[in-house]
């Protein structure tokens, strides 16, 4: 529920203010983010789980579907007039085209999406843990699965592209340093020397 709560507070860049206030008034995503804060509260009180605690359970499910179709729908809706836009230009249609043939890759946009996992949702030790489109869930920490789009790090979400430029560099940079060093060769006789004082190893 967390999870929900944390992603209501952020606002979808991709639409625009008035968007925003027509598809998602403050009232409405208020409202949600109320009942997911008390759905939380019932659940982690040590309640039976009946007839009555699945129907509250349900709805509140549905709240969340509800909020996220018409999230879906706000955004499909901007992303089909600017292509509207752009095809009513002079060649337009043809510029589109291009550009879809140019940046679309389908091979690995069913990669990315893991369009060929069967089970979507697993559920592990109690908790369920989304396979579909890895491409578009973001980490809660520096360890990320797998195609995770930014990771967190000192309390800032960085781009996993940045993180891994960063990477290569350091671990370039330390290969480099110990080999020009002969810090490996320096380290192996060191330990020689110290297994010999300790009596590991006999010298011939």
């Amino acid at each position: 529920m967390f999870y929900f709560i944390n992603k209501l507070q952020k606002p979808n860049n991709n639409l625009t203010q008035k968007e925003l206030k027509k598809y998602f008034p403050k009232s409405r995503v208020e409202l949600l983010k109320e009942t997911l804060i008390n759905s939380e509260k019932m659940l982690s009180s040590n309640v039976v789980f009946d007839k009555e605690l699945a129907i509250k359970i349900n709805k509140t499910l549905n709240s969340i579907k509800s909020f996220y179709t018409k999230y879906y729908n706000a955004n499909s809706k901007r992303k089909n007039i600017i292509i509207s836009q752009l095809q009513k230009k002079e060649n337009g249609k043809i510029l589109f085209l291009d550009n879809r043939d140019k940046f679309q890759n389908e091979s690995l946009s069913d990669l990315v999406k893991n369009d060929s996992e069967l089970n979507k949702i697993i559920a592990n030790n109690g908790i369920l843990i989304q396979k579909s489109d890895p491409i578009y869930r973001d980490s809660d920490g520096l360890r990320a699965h797998f195609l995770a789009p930014t990771k967190y790090v000192f309390g800032k979400r960085i781009d996993t592209f940045w993180i891994n430029v960063t990477v290569i560099v350091s671990m370039s940079f330390i290969l480099f340093v110990s080999l020009y060093f002969d810090l490996l060769k320096k380290g192996i006789d060191w330990i020689g020397v110290l297994s010999t004082k300790i009596g590991l190893s006999k010298e011939s």
